[in-house]
């Protein structure tokens, strides 16, 4: 006798969550693993975000299933969509990680010899240097933009009723969509194995072709999923359900959202060893050696400088901040405003300090217009290459640089003054 269709949904319903529950608890741990051992901060900071796309895509895929009967699958796949993209930002952001920042990135660019495009294109070339990074930084963030909009654009022709998800009717808007979405996905993910296979041999030691294959697996596969899907139910292979008041087109994202949420438990096993925390070990805040207070959970631990609690909470207010508005400022001096000297406040941050005494040539505080108020901004002026740099608060608060030849003139003329 043939299970009812109810007690299908509840099973299936039951499995994803497991292992939605597994996926993300394998995620969790590695993203704890990193954060007790954060030693490479433009690194980890990169890893982690990509580590995270893993419990976004294994919860939201099951609180779609679960809500499946309300119709709320396609606000559930913008939030997915949104965070797909910027996982795919913060990937080609770490393979310039790799390189030591986008100073160092453009630099070891314009020393490659001549690129040949992957085949069917091999006959192709391309000159890697500043206008093939400014290229590649496009085809990505035009991804980053589109699909969330056309997932936008989506939700609205559904309301309207001439979406129809899963028929290839030119009259229906999701031909259209799949189409320019497609088109965008390719689009980056060429890019960025463009930019991969040009700085090959200088991030070799990353292992990131592994890495490279998660997070094409992940989106590339769950876009073309979907696309299958649609045409089972075409092809009348997928039908309606009576007993759950689910339509085939309900069932067809229902059954994408059961398979995504069984596809993440490999892909976050895959990642253990993708984005391993090995590397980036020295000393664990949670040696073995030492016994944590269960009444008190923020004691002294020996193997650091300050207390565990203020290192976690440092670690994770790190890689919380600077999301939206990196995307925002990257997408303004890559389409928009072309002659951005490429150099980022944490590469500077992270030179070793005698570099950054040798660069500064004056700092300071100033007050800037903001709009319609004044606001306090410390400033950098940077020799090399030449800019200005601005800060909420003095970077070097701790360890102040030395006055330069000039300020210490200046400030012998104020004593004589007085």
């Amino acid at each position: 006798m043939a299970l009812d269709p109810v007690v299908h949904f509840r099973l299936a319903l039951l499995i994803s969550g497991l292992f939605s529950f597994l996926s993300s608890y394998i995620s969790f741990v590695l993203i704890w693993n990193h954060i007790r051992n954060f030693n490479d901060v433009i690194l980890q900071n990169s890893i982690v975000r990509i580590i995270f796309m893993i419990p976004v895509y294994a919860i939201i895929s099951w609180l779609s299933l679960f809500f499946s009967e309300f119709k709320l699958s396609l606000y559930f796949e913008l939030v997915r969509d949104c965070y797909e993209c910027y996982a795919l930002y913060i990937f080609l952001s770490l393979l310039i990680g790799f390189l030591g920042g986008e100073e160092l990135s453009i630099i070891a660019l314009e020393q490659q010899p001549l690129k040949y495009h992957p085949w069917p294109l091999h006959k192709l070339s391309f000159q890697p240097g500043i206008a093939f990074y400014r290229l590649c930084k496009q085809m990505i963030l035009q991804y980053v933009f589109l699909k969330p909009i056309s997932t936008i654009v989506s939700i609205f022709l559904n309301t309207q009723g001439i979406f129809c998800e899963g028929e290839f009717e030119f009259h229906c808007g999701w031909i259209y969509i799949s189409f320019v979405q497609n088109i965008s996905l390719t689009l980056a993910l060429y890019y960025l194995l463009l930019f991969y296979q040009a700085t090959d041999n200088l991030i070799a030691p990353y292992n990131p072709v592994l890495k490279f294959l998660c997070i094409k697996t992940v989106i590339f596969i769950s876009f073309w999923q979907s696309v299958v899907i649609a045409g089972l139910v075409w092809w009348d292979f997928i039908t309606d359900i009576q007993n759950l008041g689910m339509g085939r087109d309900d069932v067809a994202k229902a059954l994408n959202d059961f398979l995504i949420c069984i596809e993440m438990l490999p892909v976050a096993i895959v990642h253990i060893y993708a984005f391993g925390v090995s590397t980036y070990k020295s000393k664990d805040l949670f040696p073995t050696t030492v016994k944590m207070n269960k009444n008190d959970l923020s004691q002294v631990v020996k193997s650091g400088h300050v207390q565990t609690k203020q290192i976690v909470f440092r670690n994770i207010s790190t890689i919380a901040k600077t999301t939206v508005t990196d995307v925002v400022n990257d997408t303004y001096y890559s389409f928009i405003k072309t002659g951005r000297k490429y150099y980022v406040v944490e590469d500077f941050l992270h030179i070793p300090r005698e570099e950054q005494f040798k660069r500064v040539v004056k700092q300071g505080w100033l007050q800037k217009k903001k709009k319609f108020h004044w606001k306090k901004f410390y400033f950098l002026l940077i020799a090399k290459p030449k800019g200005l740099l601005y800060y909420g608060t003095n970077p070097f608060e701790e360890h102040p640089l030395p006055l330069q030849a000039d300020e210490k003139e200046k400030e012998k003329e104020k004593e004589k003054e007085k």
